[in-house]
C-alpha cells in the first residue's frame, strides 16, 4: 500500500506539472474517457499543448535511460541484498527503508514511462499489421522473444526437473505432495537428492524474492515458502513438458515473413524497427518489474526485522501484524508513542475491515468518493465470456480457478485452464504443462499474455469477474484467436 500510494503522488504530480488531466495514465490505458470536454483555444490551453508535446518528446524514446537506471539501480541494489537487517536499531531501520522508498519512487517512474512506450508501439504494430496483412494476428509477431528475464525462473527450473527425473519415483511424488522440510529429509538421504537440493537452494538464493505479488510486501516469497517450486519441479519430473521454444520461434518467424511479403522496401524498414523498438520495450519493461519486485522483497526483509523487535516488547502479538499498521503508526510503535494494547487493537481492526473489503467487488476504475456496494453476481447464462486475445490457439479442459499460486492443485496437466485474478513472475511456474489461460486483467503485453505466448498456451485476458463467472473444474474452450471463453467444451460440439 505504501509503495503504491507513493507511486501515485509521485506520477499524478509529474502530470499536473506538464498541464495534463488527472486521469491521464487511465485515459492512455483505455480504462477512462477524458474527463473533461475539449478546452478551448486559449493562451492558456496552447501553453498546456506545449508542454503535452515537451512531455511526449521527451519521454518518447526513454530506452536508453532505463537501461542506464536498471544498471545503476542494480549496483545499488547489491547492499541491501547483502545487509542483516536483524543487527541494525529500529531507528536505523526506518532510515534505511526510507532511502530504498526513495529508490523505490524512481523505478515506479520508469514503470510507467516503459510501458506507456511499448503500449503505443504495440498499438502501431497492430494497425499496421492489420491494414497490411490481414491474415496475420499481430500478438504473433511477438512471440518466441530470446531472453525476456520473467522466462529465466521457469527456464532453470526446467533443468532441474530434468535432473529429479534421476531421482526414484516415490521421491518424485514426494516433490509435489510434501511439505519443505519432509523434502528436504528425503532428498538428503541420497546423492541425486542432495544435487537437487544444492540446486534448488542456489535457485532460491536468486530469485527467492519472487512472491504471488511482486508489489505487495505482505505477500509471503518463494524463499520462505518454496512449496511451489518443489511443486513445479516435481510436475515436471514426472510429466516433461514437450519442448516448445522452436515452435514459438517458427510461428514468430512465419508472421514476420508473410507481413513483409506484403510491404514495399520502404515500408519493411519502417515494420522492422517499429517491431524491434516494440520488444526492446518488452524486455525493459519485464527486467523493471523483475528489479520492483527485488525491491518490494527488501522492503519486507526490512520490516520484518522490525516487527522481530516489536514482537519482542510485547508491542505486537505476532510478526505478520506489522502489515496492518500504516507507516505513520509504525515509527509511532518503534518510538513508544503506541502501546502493546493500541497497536494490537488497530491490528485486530484492521484484520476485520480487510475481511469485510474482500467481499467486495470493484468496478474497473474507480473516481470520486461512491463507496463499493458488496454486488450481487448475476447467474452466467451467455454462451460465452468476452475478453482480449492475449496468446492465439484454442485449447478446451476443466477450469482450474486459481486465486493464489501456492494454493494450486499439485496434479495441473494438459487438461486444465488455469482461470486467475492476474498474473506475476511469481506465477509462471504455474505454467509449464498446463492447456491454456483465462485472466480476470491484462491485455496484449500483460505479463500473463507474454508468458502465454512463449509457452504456446492459448490465452484470453480481461474477462470479468472470470474466477467468479466460471466454476471451478467447469469444462471450458479458450479461444485465444477471438478472445472468448466458451463456458462448455465448443470443440466437441
Amino acid at each position: 500500500v505504501l509503495s503504491l500510494v507513493g507511486s501515485e503522488m509521485c506520477i499524478r504530480d509529474r502530470f499536473e506539472q506538464v498541464g495534463m488531466p488527472a486521469n491521464f495514465f487511465q485515459m492512455i490505458t483505455r480504462d477512462e474517457r477524458t474527463a473533461f470536454r475539449r478546452p478551448p483555444i486559449t493562451p492558456k490551453s496552447l501553453r498546456a499543448m506545449v508542454r503535452v508535446v515537451r512531455f511526449v518528446w521527451r519521454h518518447s524514446r526513454p530506452a536508453d535511460r532505463i537501461n542506464a537506471f536498471l544498471v545503476q539501480h542494480e549496483r545499488s541494489l547489491k547492499r541491501y541484498r547483502e545487509a542483516d537487517w536483524s543487527a541494525l536499531e529500529p531507528q536505523e531501520l526506518l532510515a534505511q527503508f526510507d532511502q530504498l522508498m526513495r529508490l523505490h519512487g524512481e523505478t515506479q517512474w520508469f514503470i510507467v514511462i516503459g510501458p506507456m512506450n511499448m503500449a503505443v508501439r504495440n498499438r502501431m504494430l497492430g494497425r499496421f499489421t492489420s491494414r497490411r496483412a490481414a491474415d496475420v494476428v499481430p500478438s504473433d509477431l511477438i512471440r518466441g522473444l530470446v531472453g525476456l528475464k520473467a522466462l529465466e525462473p521457469n527456464a532453470e527450473m526446467l533443468a532441474m526437473a530434468f535432473h529429479a527425473r534421476a531421482l526414484d519415483a516415490a521421491d518424485q511424488r514426494l516433490l509435489i505432495e510434501a511439505d519443505n522440510q519432509s523434502v528436504r529429509a528425503a532428498l538428503s538421504r541420497s546423492k541425486e537428492g542432495l544435487a537437487l537440493l544444492r540446486n534448488v537452494d542456489a535457485f532460491l538464493g536468486r530469485y527467492g524474492f519472487l512472491s504471488t505479488n511482486g508489489t505487495d510486501f505482505t505477500a509471503m516469497p518463494w524463499c520462505e515458502n518454496p512449496g511451489l517450486i518443489w511443486q513445479s519441479i516435481g510436475r515436471l519430473a514426472v510429466s516433461p513438458r514437450p519442448s516448445i521454444t522452436e515452435d514459438v520461434r517458427s510461428i514468430r518467424e512465419d508472421a514476420r515473413r508473410r507481413v513483409r511479403s506484403q510491404l514495399s522496401w520502404i515500408e519493411r524498414q519502417w515494420f522492422d524497427r517499429l517491431l524491434a523498438s516494440t520488444t526492446a520495450y518488452i524486455d525493459l519493461r519485464e527486467r523493471t518489474s523483475l528489479l520492483m519486485s527485488e525491491e518490494t522483497y527488501e522492503m519486507r526483509r526490512i520490516f520484518l526485522a522490525l516487527a522481530e523487535e516489536l514482537v519482542a516488547r510485547g508491542v505486537l502479538a505476532e510478526r505478520d501484524d506489522i502489515f496492518y499498521l500504516t507507516y505513520d503508526e509504525l515509527r509511532q510503535a518503534v518510538g513508544g508513542a503506541i502501546r502493546a494494547k493500541e497497536a494490537q487493537k488497530l491490528v485486530s481492526d484492521r484484520q476485520a475491515e480487510m475481511a469485510a473489503d474482500a467481499e467486495i467487488e470493484l468496478p474497473d476504475t474507480i473516481c470520486g468518493d461512491e463507496v463499493p456496494a458488496h454486488p450481487i453476481l448475476p447467474a452466467v447464462d451467455q454462451e460465452y465470456l468476452v475478453g482480449i486475445c492475449g496468446s492465439s490457439g484454442l485449447a478446451q479442459g476443466h477450469a482450474r480457478v486459481v486465486l493464489d499460486p501456492a494454493a494450486a492443485p499439485a496434479s495441473l496437466g494438459q487438461d486444465d485452464i488455469l482461470v486467475v485474478p492476474f498474473t506475476d513472475v511469481g506465477w509462471t511456474p504455474l505454467f509449464s504443462g498446463i492447456g491454456g489461460i483465462v485472466g480476470e486483467t491484462g491485455g496484449q503485453l500483460s505479463h500473463t499474455s507474454i508468458v502465454a505466448r512463449e509457452y504456446g498456451l492459448p490465452a484470453v485476458v480481461s474477462v470479468r469477474r472470470a474466477t467468479r463467472r466460471i466454476s471451478n473444474g467447469q469444462p471450458i474452450t479458450v479461444d485465444g484467436n477471438k478472445g472468448r471463453v466458451y463456458l462448455y467444451h465448443a470443440l466437441d460440439s
